[in-house]
């Protein structure tokens, strides 16, 4: 995998201002295996890989596990970055498993900005924002 990857039901795209990932639409099982290609490539030589889950409307606990897992094989001062929206119970998942102590996971807040209805989610939404901005440019 270079950069992206997209079946039915998700979307996952390199983050254009920092190290990381961006995904799109529901994070199943079967998703483990590019999640974890993707966070890794795009987490080298960096103290800091972003994950974006934002426009994620469904994250299967076996996907959290796999985002755990990369935290824990992280060196300081490395660390794992996670921006969720509260929708998904991160901090609450995290803490009932303990996960929220760990020094490499960081989980944050999306920063507000802009109206988020003209945003589509899923792959279809996300194709039609790039193609937005595509033609804006």
């Amino acid at each position: 995998m270079r950069g992206y990857f997209i079946d039915e039901l998700l979307l996952i795209a390199p983050l254009r201002n920092a190290a990381g990932v961006r995904l799109f639409g529901e994070v199943m099982g079967v998703h483990k295996a590019p999640l974890a290609v993707a966070v890794t490539e795009h987490g080298k030589d960096t103290d800091e890989v972003t994950v974006d889950l934002t426009r994620v409307d469904y994250l299967a606990n076996s996907a959290l596990q796999t985002l755990v897992a990369l935290a824990l094989s992280l060196d300081p001062p490395q660390r794992l970055r996670i921006l969720a929206k509260p929708e998904l119970g991160l901090e609450e998942r995290l803490a009932a498993h303990g996960w929220d102590t760990i020094d490499s996971l960081h989980l944050s807040a999306p920063p507000e900005r802009g109206d988020a209805r003209r945003r589509g989610t899923g792959p279809e939404g996300a194709r039609r924002e790039g193609a937005r901005r595509e033609g804006a440019g």
